[in-house]
């Protein structure tokens, strides 16, 4: 999270656990915290849950300011935008209903139209207020030109939860059928594609602000939306990081790979819009994480 400035926290509720993210991530960043009550939540309950938020241990000074409300029914998405702009958000955290268990973050009406509706990045909490439970951050990577800011944003939120990261490619599977001892020989053999992605991801780790120790890297083959919410499920990932650099103009929708992801994993994500354009279109062996929707 280069140059997070102002954070600002959608709070539904007192006992929120975004709002205890978010004023982590405030004191560490040394960022200025916006706190909006939302869903019927009144600026005195805010106010109250401001002044009991737990301050990280080295007591880093919380500077906060109480936004307003939306003030009719149904007008939240403009009421956030506008602010959004005015205010010159770079994070917008929100949790998703306290009433329900772990859901995918477009699963619930608010987490799928704060996604979907702002440009700017956004971290949805999964009912866990306590910052030290991240230990472990999961960044799926197309290897584009763009995915280094995903990576930096990555290793910035690394730094803050001390936490290690882990680089995940997916290489998409063509379906292949061996008919030869050559064919056969060649399908237990590390594919060209791989060798590709494997320098391409050196390359962007040498690139990054962290050392390549700081990061464990992985390759996987098949469907990209699915490899990823295996490994989301398989290796207890604390939060997943995820690129959307491309957005529908008419319909706001995530990228296909992403809005699949966003549709099926339940641990805490933050969607980083990180702008740029793709790889070269002649990499198609490689699948995209963040693919366009047009």
């Amino acid at each position: 999270m280069q140059a997070a400035n102002h954070i600002l926290c959608l709070v539904a509720d007192e006992a929120s656990a975004a709002l205890s993210q978010a004023a982590h991530l405030a004191c560490r960043a040394e960022a200025t915290l916006h706190a909006m009550p939302i869903g019927g939540n009144t600026r005195d309950a805010v106010e109250r849950a401001l002044q009991s938020v737990e301050r990280p241990a080295s007591g880093a000074c919380l500077h906060d300011r109480l936004a307003s409300p939306p003030l009719e029914e149904g007008g939240l998405t403009e009421h956030v935008q506008a602010y959004v702009q005015e205010e010159a958000i770079d994070l917008v955290v929100v949790d998703t209903p306290s009433d329900r268990g772990p859901v995918p973050p477009l699963a619930t009406a608010l987490t799928k139209e704060v996604i979907q509706a702002l440009d700017c990045s956004v971290f949805v909490v999964e009912h866990n207020a306590d910052p030290s439970a991240i230990q472990h951050i999961l960044v799926p990577t197309d290897l584009s030109e763009s995915a280094l800011a995903t990576v930096r944003y990555a290793t910035r939120l690394a730094s803050i939860y001390d936490a290690a990261v882990d680089l995940l490619h997916v290489i998409e599977a063509v379906p292949y059928v061996a008919l030869t001892p050559v064919d056969r020989l060649s399908l237990s053999a590390t594919s060209f594609p791989e060798h590709r992605a494997r320098r391409r991801l050196a390359s962007l780790v040498e690139k990054s602000p962290l050392s390549s120790d700081a990061f464990q890297t992985h390759f996987e083959y098949g469907d990209p939306a699915d490899q990823i919410g295996r490994f989301v499920n398989q290796e207890a990932v604390d939060l997943l990081v995820l690129s959307s650099k491309s957005v529908s103009s008419s319909s706001r929708v995530q990228g296909p790979v992403a809005d699949r992801v966003l549709r099926r994993v339940t641990c805490p994500v933050v969607v980083v819009r990180s702008g740029g354009e793709s790889s070269s279109s002649g990499e198609s062996t490689a699948a995209s994480v963040t693919e366009t929707t047009e």
